[in-house]
C-alpha cells in the first residue's frame, strides 16, 4: 500500500500544472480546473479532489456528490507565494491544511518552468529555479524574508547550462560584485569574463572591463 501511494502521488504531481505544499499537505492544482489534496503521510483513503476556482484573490475547493451538486471544502488566500486558509468545512477543520506554500509550475508540454525549494516557511528563505519549455534553466536565486538576498546565477539558453552572469544581492538589492560573461565562439561550454560591476545598497559603485578576459568552462547546474 505504501509504495502504491508513493506512485499515486508521483503519478499526480507529475500532471499538475500548479503545486503546492505545506502542514503535511500537497496540493496539486491540474487541467480543466481539477485539484487533488494528499496529505504526504497517509494512506490513499485520506486524499480529496474536485474543482477549484479562482476569484479575486480566493481560491475556492469544490467536492462532488452523487446528487451533482458541489460542496466548498475550503477557501484560500492566494498570497504572493502563500495560500492561508480563510474558511474550511467545518468537519475538516482539524484536518485540512492551514497554509500551503507554492512548489512547482509547470507549461503545457509537462517540462517544469518555476520551482521553489523551501529553506524555512517562516521567515520566506528558498532557493527558485526558472526554466525555458526546454527544460534548460535560465535563473537561480536566493531569498531571505521573501526578497532576493545572496547570490543569483543566469544562464544561456543552451544544452550546456552556460553561465551568463552571477549577481549578488542583499535584502532585494543589488551588493558586492556582479560577473558578467559572454560565450567563446565555437564552443558553448566555455565563456570568457567581460565585464565586473561592484554595487553598494542597490547602486553601482564602479565598472571594470578586464582586458584579458579569462576564460572558464563554466556549467552550474
Amino acid at each position: 500500500m505504501r509504495l502504491l501511494f508513493i506512485f499515486f502521488l508521483v503519478l499526480n504531481i507529475a500532471r499538475a500544472t500548479t503545486m503546492y505544499e505545506g502542514d503535511g499537505f500537497i496540493l496539486s492544482l491540474e487541467e480543466e480546473d481539477h485539484f487533488i489534496l494528499l496529505p504526504k503521510d497517509q494512506v490513499l483513503k485520506f486524499n480529496y479532489s474536485g474543482n477549484y476556482h479562482i476569484r479575486m484573490d480566493s481560491l475556492i475547493l469544490t467536492t462532488d456528490y452523487t446528487s451533482g451538486q458541489s460542496k466548498i471544502l475550503a477557501i484560500y488566500t492566494v498570497n504572493d507565494l502563500q495560500l492561508t486558509a480563510r474558511y474550511m468545512q467545518m468537519d475538516m477543520q482539524k484536518m485540512l491544511p492551514k497554509k500551503l506554500y507554492f512548489r512547482r509550475e509547470i507549461f503545457d508540454n509537462g517540462a517544469t518552468k518555476r520551482e521553489i525549494y523551501w529553506e524555512d516557511y517562516p521567515s520566506r528563505s528558498y532557493i527558485a529555479y526558472i526554466f525555458n519549455q526546454d527544460s534548460q534553466p535560465l535563473t537561480i536565486s536566493a531569498y531571505q524574508n521573501g526578497v532576493k538576498d545572496g547570490r543569483e546565477l543566469l544562464f544561456y539558453a543552451n544544452v550546456h547550462n552556460t553561465i551568463r552572469a552571477v549577481l549578488h544581492y542583499k535584502r532585494g538589492v543589488l551588493s558586492n560584485k556582479s560577473y558578467y560573461y559572454e560565450l567563446v565562439e565555437g564552443d558553448f561550454s566555455k565563456v570568457k569574463l567581460v565585464k565586473v560591476e561592484t554595487y553598494s545598497h542597490g547602486h553601482l559603485k564602479k565598472t571594470k572591463m578586464p582586458e584579458a578576459q579569462p576564460v572558464f568552462y563554466i556549467s552550474h547546474f
